[in-house]
């Protein structure tokens, strides 16, 4: 049984990454750093989160605003979701897991393409998490809508650049379509930092 004043994950997607963005926050000087502003675009149940909250926006005035319908992507069949997950209870799973750090999280419960258009400002953030819905369409629209709200020298790290739907190879329903098509528009905006799995780039003049 979990403790109640532990986060409750039910899968692990995310502490594989941790190493490179380690390196990514140490190059980028944003670690413990005061009033920076990150974005999360799908958070679950909040492991990526709680990664951020402890280790990065350590500094006073730090925040992380994140966006999800909290209804998870079932269509997406190559995700393997566990049938009798309880989509009901995440949000609130959520709001539980990162209760510690309740002051610094800003909730957008729903879709991100309203949410992205209405909600901030341009040149909010200093980092951008893109980890919502994986088609390659919904991946692009989630990139062309934050491009105006990342700040010059800011980060972009998208999910699953190297995942395809086992169900789907169609490249329209995997993320790579959806990053390689923002990046060859944006090209003169954007150097890459890293590519594997995940794909990193920083945002220049």
């Amino acid at each position: 049984m979990v403790e109640s004043n532990q986060p409750d994950y039910s899968v692990d997607w995310f502490s594989n990454n941790i190493p490179i963005w380690d390196q990514v926050f140490d190059f980028a000087k944003l670690r413990g750093k005061e009033n920076i502003k990150f974005l999360e675009i799908g958070c679950f149940e909040g492991r990526a989160t709680n990664y951020l909250l402890e280790n990065i926006l350590t500094g006073e005035g730090s925040e992380i605003h994140v966006v999800d319908t909290f209804e998870g992507s079932r269509e997406e069949a190559g995700m393997k979701w566990d049938d009798n997950y309880d989509f009901d209870a995440l949000y609130n799973k959520f709001k539980r897991n990162v209760s510690k750090y309740e002051d610094k999280v800003k909730i957008h419960r729903g879709m991100s393409g309203d949410i992205l258009k209405s909600d901030f400002e341009k040149d909010t953030f200093d980092f951008i998490y893109i980890d919502g819905s994986h088609t390659a369409y919904d991946v692009l629209q989630d990139a062309v809508l934050v491009h105006p709200l990342l700040k010059i020298g800011g980060i972009i790290i998208f999910d699953d650049f190297g995942w395809k739907d086992p169900n789907n190879l169609h490249p329209t329903n995997s993320p790579e379509l959806g990053v390689t098509c923002f990046y060859n528009a944006y090209e003169l905006s954007y150097n890459s930092i890293f590519q594997g799995y995940q794909i990193g780039f920083i945002k220049k003049a």
